[in-house]
């Protein structure tokens, strides 16, 4: 079940785009670039994991900010590379309601301690502002991260 918890999908690149020889290379450049963006990282076989670090430590534009954890595979498909990946959002679920609910409490303490009935209550704004807050970075990893894995890999060696 992807969403709203997690992002899954597979990049595939053609070897005859860069110099790598096998899944192996590919997997060096991809922990290395792993690492460089923060993330802790275990090799596991045939699988990479990665644990993303705390969001304060990764700066906003960050790769791995939205990112709790994942798992990276490399294919060697003989004329092509296949990587799968799955990584979980629930970092970005947990932070995006808990900021909508303390917006929550903040408009129905203000609407509470005003003599003035409200034009919009907090229950029709704060639906759409989770929407936007939680939707639009969950769409935004899911375009960035597959393509910032090719372009690693891309990278060449």
């Amino acid at each position: 079940m992807p969403f709203p918890i997690s992002i899954a999908g597979t990049v595939t690149i053609q070897k005859g785009e860069c110099n790598f020889v096998n899944a192996e290379q590919a997997g060096t450049q991809i922990r290395v670039m792993l690492h460089d963006a923060g993330a802790y990282v275990v090799n596991d076989g045939v699988s990479i994991r990665f644990k993303s670090p705390p969001p304060f430590l990764g700066g906003s534009w960050n790769i791995l900010v939205p990112l709790d954890d994942g798992v990276i595979s490399i294919r060697d498909d003989g004329s092509t590379l296949d990587i799968e990946y799955r990584a979980s959002t629930v970092r970005l679920l947990v932070v995006v309601t808990c900021l909508i609910f303390g917006a929550a409490a903040l408009f129905l303490h203000a609407d509470l301690n005003s003599n003035e009935p409200a034009n919009l209550t907090p229950f029709e704004v704060l639906p759409f502002g989770w929407l936007w807050l939680f939707g639009v970075n969950y769409i935004i990893v899911n375009v960035r991260f597959p393509g910032w894995l090719g372009n690693v890999v891309r990278q060449c060696l």
